[in-house]
């Protein structure tokens, strides 16, 4: 984390003070879900303003991906029109993959995921993403569980980037 901030993008600062450790995970990017077969599916890439012209399916407005999704909106002066929303990711999909709108979700949940009938295309000014980290507090006590925890959470990570970094390449 290089402590800039994006649009809609809260940073966690590298050191918040002495009893906070922020363990980065990855950084991650937002992309518009469309069904394989729709027409902005073979872009690699469009503008962020060009979500007027689909109808979106969001998570519940307390939701962390549409409280970025609405302030890069705000941003952009962007208003969607009348987006449907649900509270569970396999409707989102099952509602984008049938070719009924479009979903903005996270890259890697996409690449990890690999659904067959939906595509990710990249939101460009802007690219809405996020930090992804740990934080514990290093003047209480840290169980042993909680340590292999945080440590399988790393290699999963890292398992399903170096996944996603192969499927892409």
């Amino acid at each position: 984390m290089d402590g800039t901030m994006d649009v809609g993008v809260t940073t966690v600062p590298d050191h918040p003070d002495g009893s906070i450790a922020v363990v980065p995970l990855f950084h991650e990017e937002f992309v518009l879900a469309v069904c394989a077969d729709h027409p902005m599916a073979k872009a690699k890439a469009i503008p962020f303003d060009h979500l007027r012209q689909i109808r979106m399916f969001m998570f519940g407005a307390e939701h962390q991906i549409t409280k970025r999704i609405r302030a890069c909106c705000e941003a952009k002066g962007l208003v969607l029109d009348n987006p449907i929303v649900t509270s569970t990711l396999s409707t989102l999909l099952s509602l984008v993959g049938q070719g009924l709108g479009g979903a903005i979700l996270p890259r890697l949940l996409l690449e990890y995921m690999r659904p067959d009938n939906i595509a990710a295309v990249t939101l460009l000014d802007p690219t809405p993403s996020q930090d992804i980290c740990t934080l514990y507090r290093t003047d209480k006590y840290l169980s042993q569980a909680a340590r292999i925890f945080m440590d399988d959470l790393v290699s999963f990570v890292e398992s399903v980037k170096a996944q996603a970094a192969l499927s892409s390449g």
